[in-house]
């Protein structure tokens, strides 16, 4: 027997007993995947944290400190921590662009002699409530509206009232503050006090002066419970299909009066966020913006991570307000198996969501109690380089899949054969040799597959081991070269019953 010992050699002539250890053997199972989400941003002034800064975040209280109560980072984190309270999460935060210029909205109050109540308005999906009493005119009702806004530091905006008039400002340059908006008694059941009058001054999507439709919650936010809840549910099982999966803080989309703000201008550019993260393997990307410029170079910094000489892939999530139209052809501009975009425009019927998710627009659905649900988790992803219709990553489930099997397979040869000699089949070592062949890193990936099919994440085994090939590189002695075919399980997505009844 030739026993291949790493660290006693064979030149000790001093008695006594020398004992190694040998860690190869010791972990027999599947690997275990720590996600890790990858937040950027905007932060404001009053934040501790300097731009371009990576900061681990672990509470929403924190990431209003580090980068400003208001702030879209803090508000993301908000978001994100309404859905996952166990994913390690790292925030860049990023200024606001010089160039950019802030959206802006407003509403005044008309009418005489308003009768007594409660006044209710969601800013940016949040309600802001006063008490309105029937001596107050519309000035003292336009301040006291702004004075509530302001004393909430969480909100997006600040509020400034001048004779009847309550103009918005976004806390932020850019265009995603025109994703923000105002409306009036959201819920069912609220009214605006008798008397009162109110007229918008600012976007509307698609319908009359002063009314709003989709969703109030902004997309950034929208972006944080998706990648949330995307990677709660992948580290337990990537295979498992998301849908129906709730997105805790996402109000549903439906029509009321109210505004967009508008005039933002001007995103931050997100390129220099990436030179920050080194080659930290990050699973997911909430992506706040969606004009083209950061959506491709988002797109190439995955792209980039994805490949064989980097493996450590992610997937960006971003929401989109608009129309069902300009919905359509945001994801019909892209073709990335990396990109998720998802519609908080509507509300939709199924017609138009299944449109959509022809276009590469994921989609969520309201059920019957008011709440989000994931219902198809789709990429960006629609052809081949040559434009040929392709569905090898339409559903994000298959890149977590993917991704986690290439992460096991690396950590189960580099366990087991760390430190190994390479040689043909048939060679007469000695048994306890730390020796490789063919044939034996065949078995190896048959066991490997045996594993995965047990996970849930792959079938069958027949097909994998007539078509698994390990061969010696002819041009290189020292190279072992693996064809690796699993079939990767699917999910559930359709039941198709035909009942051929008998009368």
């Amino acid at each position: 027997m030739a026993i291949s010992f790493n660290e006693i050699g064979t030149d000790l002539r001093t008695p006594f007993c020398f004992v190694e250890f040998d860690s190869s053997k010791a972990q027999q199972g599947p690997s275990t995947m720590q996600y890790r989400i990858l937040a950027m941003g905007q932060r404001l002034a009053t934040g501790t944290v300097p731009a371009l800064t990576r900061t681990r975040i672990t509470s929403a209280k924190q990431a209003e400190k580090a980068f400003g109560a208001g702030s879209q980072l803090a508000r993301m984190f908000a978001a994100h921590f309404r859905n996952n309270q166990t994913t390690e999460i790292v925030a860049v935060a990023l200024d606001d662009d010089v160039s950019g210029q802030a959206a802006t909205g407003s509403m005044t109050f008309t009418g005489a002699s308003p009768s007594g109540g409660t006044f209710n308005l969601y800013v940016a999906g949040e309600r802001v409530r006063i008490n309105i009493s029937a001596a107050m005119d519309t000035s003292a009702i336009a301040d006291a509206l702004a004075a509530a806004i302001n004393a909430n530091a969480t909100l997006p905006v600040t509020a400034l009232s001048d004779a009847g008039k309550v103009t918005f400002t976004a806390k932020h340059a850019g265009e995603c503050g025109n994703d923000l908006d105002v409306r009036l008694n959201f819920q069912l059941g609220e009214e605006t006090p008798g008397g009162l009058q109110i007229a918008f001054a600012g976007a509307a999507l698609g319908l009359d002066d002063g009314i709003v439709d989709g969703s109030p919650t902004p997309p950034c936010e929208v972006a944080a419970m998706l990648a949330a809840t995307s990677a709660y549910y992948a580290a337990i099982d990537p295979a498992r299909p998301l849908q129906t999966l709730p997105l805790i803080g996402y109000l549903p989309p439906k029509e009321s009066r109210g505004m967009k703000l508008t005039g933002g201008t001007g995103n931050p550019e997100i390129q220099p966020v990436f030179a920050a993260l080194d080659d930290t393997h990050y699973h997911i990307f909430p992506l706040p913006y969606t004009d083209a410029a950061n959506l491709s170079a988002m797109k190439e910094e995955l792209a980039r991570r994805w490949g064989p000489l980097k493996m450590i892939g992610g997937v960006a999530m971003a929401g989109y307000y608009g129309n069902h139209s300009k919905t359509g052809e945001l994801g019909d501009r892209h073709n990335s198996p990396h990109l998720i975009l998802l519609g908080t425009g509507g509300p939709w019927i199924r017609e138009e969501r299944n449109l959509l998710l022809w276009d590469g627009i994921a989609t969520a659905y309201g059920d019957a109690d008011g709440s989000m649900r994931i219902e198809r988790m789709v990429t960006t992803y629609k052809e081949n380089a040559l434009g040929a219709p392709d569905r090898a990553y339409l559903d994000v489930e298959t890149i977590f899949t993917l991704e986690y099997l290439r992460y096991d397979i690396r950590a189960y040869f580099s366990r087991k054969y760390p430190r190994h000699k390479l040689a043909k089949d048939g060679t007469l070592y000695g048994q306890g040799q730390a020796i490789i062949t063919p044939k034996i890193a065949k078995s190896e990936c048959v066991a490997w597959f045996a594993m995965m099919e047990e996970k849930g994440l792959v079938e069958d085994m027949s097909q994998f081991k007539k078509d698994l090939i390990a061969e010696r590189n002819t041009d290189d002695e020292c190279r072992l070269d693996i064809y690796l075919p699993p079939n990767v399980v699917n999910q559930l997505r359709i039941l198709a019953i035909q009942m051929g009844f008998r009368l």
